[in-house]
């Protein structure tokens, strides 16, 4: 009976210690994100807010109706997906989940602030909306 170690044929398997081809997979998403993410940390102002320049945790998570989210504690969760979105919706994602940790609802307030930011957002979201991923709805 061949050991632990040892395949059926006899190799020896051994395991490495680098990086499990999941952990670069992650790792390989959120360098595709990230830059995205460094662009919005200073909304509404070029001085830092309280909110946004503390360095928001940014977080990927497989959502089923979500590219993000923005929690009340300031935690930005982008979907993993995201990362294979054309480059106008990945920065439409990111800037609308960062213009939450100012105005955390979708009001006036809010939509008058992602359009600062991001004047074409609309077209961006309309771009998004015919990308295969996650969707809204019941």
């Amino acid at each position: 009976m061949p050991s632990a170690r040892q395949d059926r044929g006899g190799s020896d398997r051994r395991r490495t210690s680098g990086p499990s081809d999941r952990a670069v997979r992650r790792r390989r998403r959120h360098e595709r994100v990230s830059p995205r993410t460094d662009a919005c940390r200073h909304l509404g102002s070029p001085q830092s807010s309280p909110v946004v320049g503390d360095e928001p945790e940014v977080r990927l998570r497989a959502m089923r109706r979500r590219w993000g989210s923005c929690t009340r504690g300031g935690t930005i969760l982008l979907h993993p997906a995201l990362a294979r979105a054309p480059r106008p919706c990945v920065e439409y994602v990111v800037a609308h989940e960062f213009c939450h940790l100012l105005e955390f609802g979708h009001g006036r307030p809010f939509y008058r602030l992602l359009t600062t930011v991001l004047p074409d957002w609309e077209e961006r979201r309309e771009m998004l909306s015919r990308y295969p991923g996650p969707r809204l709805g019941p």
